[in-house]
């Protein structure tokens, strides 16, 4: 059955259309989709810029990931205290 998709340009047989190339180009696109916003906007066509770019979305994701690690241990080191000035 042909169906009509945007990203592809117009109708195509879905059930022969190949979406990833190879192993690592199903990488790429399991990372850009899980790390990234607006997926399709602008993309790196190169080696280089794709290893580029998955640096820094892995580095982007451990910023964020350090800092609510610190934020939620503090928390739950101030919950444990408050319950035992309550309880006492």
């Amino acid at each position: 059955p042909a169906n009509y998709t945007g990203e592809l340009g117009g109708c195509v047989d879905l059930c022969t259309y190949d979406y990833f190339q190879s192993i690592p180009h199903a990488f790429w696109w399991c990372m850009v989709t899980l790390m990234t916003v607006g997926y399709g906007d602008a993309n790196t066509v190169t080696v280089l810029g794709k290893i580029v770019a998955s640096v820094t979305m892995l580095v982007s994701v451990l910023i964020l990931a350090l800092p609510i690690s610190v934020i939620g241990a503090n928390f739950t080191q101030q919950w444990v205290d408050f319950k035992k000035r309550k309880t006492s």
